[in-house]
């Protein structure tokens, strides 16, 4: 299949689920400019277009776009296929869309910096200095405000965002090539926000956005690979939640 003979056929499968003209003809060229900048990206869609197209459904799915500017997600490969990337902005456009939460705040921790946890129904403070020195990371947080006006925070120690980076197969086989070594900062942001979404309010709804973007980002990020890791990452994910619910 050529290049047009790829895009006509993604095209036909993501209007099966948004049939909106101007939405494909967007994300059309966002695909255009980010595979014309990418010999790469473009070689592997050429030899496995289904992936592409696996992924650009993806986008469609989730209401996504991947306008560069917005920087909600990305195509990337993994593995010799293109995988949809969703960053830590888009799965917080998808809770605020869904209305789970109102604003979302978040940032890693550094050991020379001010940091004040005063529970999870208060809004962390944190402050540094960025023209200083800020020492070693030491962990990360996320606080949120609920749809109902409360504020909810959840931190993680750099050691538990580094014990979930070791289940992925693609830190296993990469190291500092992959996606943690290349973006370290974007992944414990996600990190922190995929595990402080556990205790945001569930909608009642048959498959919520969130949830499936969320499964969508551990099959790129290489948690889903292998049964095992399935169940170690989602013990690791569900971690603390006794706490979180007696605190509450």
């Amino acid at each position: 299949m050529n290049f047009l003979e790829i895009v006509e056929t993604a095209q036909k499968e993501f209007q099966k689920i948004n049939p909106d003209v101007v939405y494909w003809a967007n994300e059309c060229r966002y695909v255009k400019r980010i595979v014309g900048d990418n010999d790469y990206l473009a070689g592997i869609m050429k030899s496995k277009p289904k992936s592409f197209q696996n992924a650009i459904t993806d986008v469609a799915s989730l209401n996504l776009t991947l306008n560069p500017a917005l920087s909600y997600a990305y195509l990337v490969p993994r593995k010799g296929t293109i995988c949809l990337d969703i960053s830590y902005q888009g799965l917080l456009y998808i809770a605020q869309r869904e209305k789970r939460i109102k604003k979302a705040f978040c940032d890693v921790v550094h050991a020379n910096d001010t940091f004040e946890f005063k529970g999870v129904m208060e809004p962390v403070v944190h402050s540094y200095d960025p023209f200083k020195d800020r020492g070693d990371k030491v962990g990360a947080w996320c606080s949120v405000l609920l749809s109902d006006d409360t504020w909810q925070s959840h931190v993680m120690t750099i050691k538990e965002i580094h014990d979930i980076r070791a289940l992925s197969e693609a830190w296993k086989r990469m190291k500092e090539k992959s996606v943690w070594g290349k973006h370290p900062k974007a992944m414990e942001l996600k990190t922190v926000i995929k595990q402080a979404s556990k205790y945001w309010p569930k909608l009642e709804i048959e498959n919520p956005m969130l949830e499936k973007a969320i499964d969508i980002s551990n099959k790129t990020d290489g948690f889903t690979e292998y049964e095992s890791n399935a169940k170690d990452i989602n013990k690791l994910l569900f971690e603390g939640e006794e706490n979180v619910a007696t605190e509450s």
